[in-house]
């Protein structure tokens, strides 16, 4: 057995990540370092970003390592940009990956043994592993290789999760950042409001708040126990907000307030509490894990979800993710150079662009538009997957497609220009 996963570097490892300063190169080399202290196998770490698009992950520069063996960096470069790639397929439906191969991914275990098989000429038998979506299509992952199996306690597993929801924070804060987005509001130590605008200017009982939750993370980053510390150290007002270090030249120490909630696509008018707990429940993430991320209770949680859950006029988790499947595969149109993302799950096709189908592929091709899987259509049609994939493949032929992405594309662009017609 290796040694085990410590959390001593947890509450480091997420202050670093908030630290915003020098390229992202600069920055993940610096997060990954405050890391190995606890996740080192004795191989050393990689670390990279990438963007996922319909539910392929690509990586993006930069390839970042930190004490890697020759042989694992050799091995992890040639892994790094092949595409279409299992490994990083595995990991594009999750919105949090935490522990080794096979505990990250007991039912992806195709992808985990071809890591194994990649990695063997560098003596690997395992791996550390560590991935978040930011909520807005970007991810982040680390990696530690090991040789020997790994095995996370529940309470490293919950810990190293948290600062996974971090890091994948912090990489979306810095695009905003690079992009010119200025603070919300300046603070001093103690939760005393230097400047504030926007909202925050206007609001004197959210500002109220925000004061009070900050003073809740100087807390945490003073508490001795770093598992306790981070377990306090939860998102600023339902994950809107996000705070990082400023030091003056004369040594004074302010913290800055940034609006950092996700963007993501809306399906349906969900309030944002209620979208963001189901989008990261439809990507995996436990309730306790959707709480953390939002900075707000389990129960809160619960009833957001169950409130997105009525509202789309859903029963269960999996509906759920069916229908951010197709929101996450959106078409952009644009109308008057103002872009329109129309959700795949949340149209209907146009009687046109059915024309020529038996009723069994409209209906096929109807469940493919929200999202569904074959083995998903089969078990709701009561056939075999077989047979779905039979009809798939005529529907593609009969409507001159080549995939199920071109289908989606090609059914809802006809139900929109039906709808763009009729706008008065």
């Amino acid at each position: 057995m290796g040694h085990p996963i410590l959390t001593r570097s947890v509450l480091a490892t997420v202050e670093t990540a908030y630290c915003l300063e020098g390229d992202d190169g600069a920055w993940l080399e610096r997060v990954v370092r405050a890391a190995s202290t606890d996740l080192d196998r004795g191989f050393g770490l990689y670390a990279a970003t990438g963007r996922i698009t319909q539910g392929t992950l690509f990586p993006r520069p930069p390839f970042v390592a930190v004490n890697l063996d020759a042989a694992c960096h050799r091995h992890a470069l040639a892994l790094h940009p092949k595409l279409p790639c299992p490994i990083l397929d595995a990991f594009a439906p999750r919105a949090l990956v935490v522990g080794g191969l096979d505990e990250a991914w007991p039912k992806r275990l195709a992808a985990a043994q071809l890591y194994r098989d990649r990695m063997k000429p560098a003596h690997v038998e395992d791996a550390f592993l560590l991935f978040a979506q930011d909520g807005e299509g970007g991810a982040v992952q680390i990696v530690a290789p090991s040789p020997a199996p790994v095995t996370t306690h529940p309470h490293a597993h919950a810990a190293w999760g948290r600062v996974a929801l971090h890091i994948a924070a912090a990489l979306r804060l810095r695009r905003r950042a690079l992009a010119g987005q200025n603070p919300q509001a300046v603070l001093e130590l103690d939760g005393s409001v230097v400047h504030a605008e926007g909202v925050l200017a206007d609001d004197g009982d959210l500002r109220g708040r925000l004061i009070r939750a900050v003073k809740a993370v100087s807390r945490a980053r003073s508490a001795a126990n770093p598992e306790r510390a981070l377990l306090l150290w939860r998102a600023l007002l339902a994950g809107g907000y996000s705070t990082v270090d400023r030091w003056e030249s004369d040594g004074r120490r302010f913290l800055l307030v940034y609006e950092n909630e996700p963007h993501g696509t809306d399906p349906r008018a969900l309030l944002s509490g209620e979208q963001r707990v189901a989008e990261l429940v439809s990507l995996g993430a436990s309730l306790k894990e959707a709480a953390y991320a939002l900075g707000t209770s389990e129960g809160a949680a619960q009833k957001s979800l169950a409130q997105a859950l009525r509202k789309l006029g859903l029963r269960t988790r999996a509906d759920l993710a069916a229908l951010f499947t197709g929101a996450r595969d959106a078409v952009p149109l644009r109308v008057g150079g103002a872009p329109l993302h129309l959700l795949v799950a949340d149209a209907a096709p146009s009687a046109a662009a059915l024309d020529g189908l038996t009723d069994a592929e409209c209906e096929v091709a109807r469940a493919v538009l929200r999202g569904l899987g074959n083995a998903a259509i089969a078990g709701a049609r009561g056939t075999s997957a077989r047979t779905v994939a039979n009809q798939l493949r005529r529907i593609f032929d009969k409507l001159g497609v080549r995939s199920r992405g071109e289908l989606r594309a090609r059914l809802t662009l006809g139900s929109a220009a039906q709808s763009l017609h009729e706008l008065p």
